[in-house]
């Protein structure tokens, strides 16, 4: 019988792993520009974070999404995802 296949990734913020569904995802494109993928397919450099708030906000405290991409994140993508929290 065959089994189902679940990516695991692990999350930036707690460092746990989690199915890849589960997660959000966010890319750096080859164009230099952050974005949240929806679909989970951009090209891209990608890092996971649980759909959670508070893994959310310690990856940014702990700066994990600057580790992770190796470079400084705009101010004005960082605004949009603590915007996003307060809703």
């Amino acid at each position: 019988m065959k089994t189902n296949f679940h990516p695991m990734r692990k999350c930036i913020g707690c460092l746990t792993m989690q199915p890849k569904e589960q997660m959000i995802r966010i890319v750096k494109s080859p164009d230099k520009e952050f974005f949240w993928d929806q679909t989970q397919k951009s090209a891209g450099r990608g890092a996971y974070i649980c759909n959670n708030k508070a893994c959310i906000e310690k990856a940014l405290m702990t700066k994990g999404l600057e580790r992770s991409f190796k470079c400084r994140i705009p101010s004005d993508f960082l605004e949009s995802i603590t915007e996003d929290l307060n809703r």
